[in-house]
């Protein structure tokens, strides 16, 4: 499932001979991410970060490359997308090239350009996202020569655009591109002529390095399932690594000794080396320096990234944890000196020392008011910084306050009401274990709940800190539980509706995922059991209340072989008692991602309570499995899906059980984008279904299928079928992102109502998942199948 999810885009970069004093291409000079200041940096008391310039610049994830007198980047004007050249004294533009059609950013990105020029002598190399590769003039962006990976090479393209950054190596420009033999692909630097491709791998935000390994200078490539060393002349493979760190943007650090530190957005991170024989040892392996997008650096011993939205530092000979950090937020870093230099997503940049002890911060400033994806550059002793707005320079100079204050973190708290009372009434309490022990014992439930609004969200224990994850709280986000001074009692307290039922989870010090020990309610979710909160106006339905048991019909699994997709799912179909016994024909009810629809959202045992509660009649449930959900549902096999289950599996059903073969009989329903592909089925072929429901229905536009469900609904003749549509006032939502899925509901809902098609469900107080799902099963089946 691919909700709000958002998730790009940063590779490495390139080798070639340049100055000290300039970063030429993606992660600097030496390919991974450090350099030195040359000695203009003076870190003594009054020094600080000093702004040169600033400039608007259009949307892109492109870092900045500089060269002697000129720095160079791409950018999206928001029609087109540019190689441009500035000053880096002035920030005046020297000149511009055009890539082509802007590449519109979608599921969460941003438009632009996502990979990083190089600069070698009077050339620059760019690669744009939809696979234009360019080589210009340095002086005065005149083209040399230019040809497209999709088109004349054959590559694939990632589902955000070509992110990868080529390495140069004698005369060559080494990208990953993806497809059959052509996981990485070498170009002759000087005509763009095919030099060699070479191995299988999926590509997705990746950039190959090179790196003196047993004694030999080796091409690193990093893909989806492997880590490879071949020779940069000929391709030939070295030695191959399966990494399994997870995620899709794996990017190798070479940390000298023969040795590379894999790592990316996934859940793992890996330590190995490489021997002279070219066999592979695998170190050590972490679960620290993952699911972020940044690329670690490594300094005396040890490795600084990011673990999640934490800084953190690691043992470069363990993997064992030298400490974490929640300041100064999540964002991009590299070395310089002995320094860390960190650009933060919220646009604020900091030095801080690289040292094994803990985060010490030097200095900082606000940099930006727009949000940042990129990391900083370093060169001639300044720091080169952009957001998807703006491009600065700043340097290291005296300032009137190195470090500024931060804003504080907001506090969730309720001015007036008992909880927050009695937490000031510890200021003047001595003994304020105790108070808070004998405050706690007259709850017998948490989170506490004070009247019909308030929950007071609890969590009482030793941690150094606690942050809550959950549906009261944007997407994507944390909130830190505010520590009562001097105690282990954390807490935030909400203003809810009477009726809200959401879901939420701690992270404890930085990172372990616990459920609230307190509150001994979970409930499942796609991403592990988490705590429910529930004002006291809600009321679990009835057929929840019972313990679920064993099914008195039967599940008959199997696998289904589709050939318009060319691929195997499995299929449980849910007989009702008595199927066996009897020769009456049954109504048909089809559901998307069926294994979950079946253990955590319960379904047909909700089904038996209400046939048995004479609620709904019995039906027929066809549980539907789907292997690659994220771009069969609602992206690009979208088409191939709605055929499969309109010309192949709606068939087979009806040929294999005695159904009511009519699409008056036939109901499709899925929750977020399952719930998408049962209306564009629908649609896509009329005279299948007659009756569609969707839950927290998957809207999402640009490249996410939300312009093209809304069109083939517009471009349709009126068809006859009726919908249920429910979703959660607290769906997910992110400002930052520019998404939230409850507004996309409500327009969907009232665009179907405005065309006439009879609409039942609406909103309720609650959130996205299985937990919230369920509690609107029963709506969804006596609508469709009630008596």
């Amino acid at each position: 499932m691919q909700a709000g999810r958002f998730f790009l885009l940063f590779t490495m970069g390139v080798w070639s001979v340049a100055s000290d004093g300039d970063w030429s291409r993606w992660r600097g000079n030496a390919q991974n991410g450090a350099t030195t200041s040359q000695g203009a940096w003076k870190l003594n008391d009054g020094y600080g970060l000093k702004e040169v310039w600033k400039r608007e610049l259009g949307s892109a994830y492109s870092s900045v490359s500089v060269q002697g007198n000129q720095a160079v980047t791409m950018y999206s004007d928001g029609t087109e997308d540019w190689v441009v050249s500035f000053s880096p004294e002035t920030g005046e533009e020297q000149w511009r090239r055009k890539i082509g059609e802007t590449y519109k950013g979608h599921n969460g990105s941003h438009d632009g350009p996502n990979s990083t020029p190089i600069i070698e002598g009077d050339r620059v190399f760019a690669l744009g996202p939809f696979g234009d590769l360019l080589a210009l003039k340095l002086s005065n962006g005149d083209p040399l020569w230019r040809t497209h990976l999709v088109n004349d090479l054959q590559a694939v393209i990632p589902p955000h655009g070509f992110t990868t950054v080529p390495v140069l190596f004698n005369n060559k420009l080494i990208v990953e591109t993806g497809g059959e033999q052509k996981a990485v692909t070498a170009i002759d630097a000087a005509t763009g002529k095919l030099l060699w491709s070479a191995i299988d791998d999926q590509v997705n935000y990746e950039s190959p390095i090179t790196a003196m390994l047993a004694n030999k200078t080796q091409l690193v490539f990093a893909g989806r399932q492997n880590v490879m060393g071949l020779n940069p002349d000929t391709g030939a493979v070295y030695w191959t690594f399966e990494h399994k760190v997870g995620g899709g943007a794996i990017n190798p650090l070479d940390m000298g000794d023969n040795k590379l530190f894999i790592t990316g957005n996934g859940r793992e991170s890996v330590m190995i080396q490489i021997t002279n024989d070219m066999q592979v040892k695998e170190l050590w392996r972490s679960s620290n320096l993952t699911r972020s997008f940044n690329i670690p650096v490594a300094h005396k011993g040890f490795i600084y990234g990011f673990t999640g939205r934490f800084l953190t530092c690691l043992n470069a000979e363990t993997g064992e944890l030298a400490w974490k950090s929640r300041p100064p937020g999540d964002g991009f870093l590299i070395l310089v000196d002995d320094h860390l230099v960190i650009l933060t997503k919220a646009g604020t940049l900091h030095i801080a020392k690289a040292s094994p002890d803990d985060f010490h911060e030097l200095a900082n400033t606000q940099l930006f008011d727009s949000v940042v994806w990129t990391p900083p550059s370093v060169a001639s002793g300044k720091i080169f910084s952009r957001s998807l707005k703006d491009v600065a320079v700043v340097e290291i100079a005296k300032v009137a306050q190195p470090i500024a204050q931060p804003e504080a973190t907001p506090v969730a708290e309720i001015k007036g009401s008992k909880f927050q009372a009695f937490v000031a009434s510890l200021a003047d309490t001595d003994d304020k274990k105790t108070a808070i022990n004998d405050y706690l014992k007259q709850f017998d439930q948490f989170p506490i709940i004070e009247g019909d609004r308030y929950a007071h969200i609890i969590y009482h224990g030793e941690a150094k800190d606690i942050a809550l994850v959950g549906d009261m709280i944007e997407t994507n986000t944390e909130l830190p539980l505010t520590r009562v001074e001097g105690t282990n009692l954390f807490y935030a307290s909400f203003e809810l509706e009477p009726d809200a039922r959401l879901n939420y989870r701690f992270n404890k010090d930085f990172g372990q995922s616990v459920t609230d020990p307190k509150n001994p309610h979970t409930v499942p979710s796609f991403f592990g059991d988490m705590s429910q909160l529930a004002m006291p106006q809600w009321q679990a339905p009835a057929y929840l209340q019972e313990k679920a048991g064993e099914l008195k019909g039967k599940l008959d699994t199997f696998s289904f072989k589709s050939t318009v997709l060319n691929n195997e799912r499995n299929i449980s179909v849910y007989l009702p008692p008595g199927y066996n016994e009897n020769t009456d024909k049954y109504p048909v009810l089809y559901v998307n991602y069926g294994p979950m629809s079946i253990s955590a959202a319960q379904l047909p045992n909700t089904m038996e309570y209400l046939v048995a509660h004479n609620k709904m009649k019995p039906v027929i449930g066809v549980f539907i499995d789907a292997p690659n959900s994220g771009q069969e549902y609602a992206r690009n096999q979208r088409d191939q899906f709605a055929q499969m289950i309109a010309e192949e599996i709606v068939p087979h059903i009806d040929q294999t059980y005695r159904t009511l073969a009519a699409a008056e009989s036939r109901a499709f329903v899925g929750c977020d984008e399952g719930g998408y592909a049962a209306i564009y089925t629908a649609f896509k072929h009329p005279g299948t279904f007659s009756m569609l429901g969707g839950q927290s229905t998957h809207l999402m536009r640009n490249g996410n299928g939300g312009e093209e469900i809304n069109a083939l609904i517009d471009a349709s003749p009126k068809l006859p079928v009726r919908f249920y549509l429910d979703w959660g006032s607290y769906e997910y939502r992110n400002e930052q992102g520019g998404y939230n899925w409850a507004d996309l509901n409500r327009e969907f809902f009232a665009k179907l109502k405005e065309k006439g098609y009879p609409v039942e469900g609406g909103e309720h107080h609650g959130g996205w998942g299985w937990a919230s799902w369920r509690t609107q099963s029963d709506r969804i089946l006596t609508y469709f199948f009630g008596k």
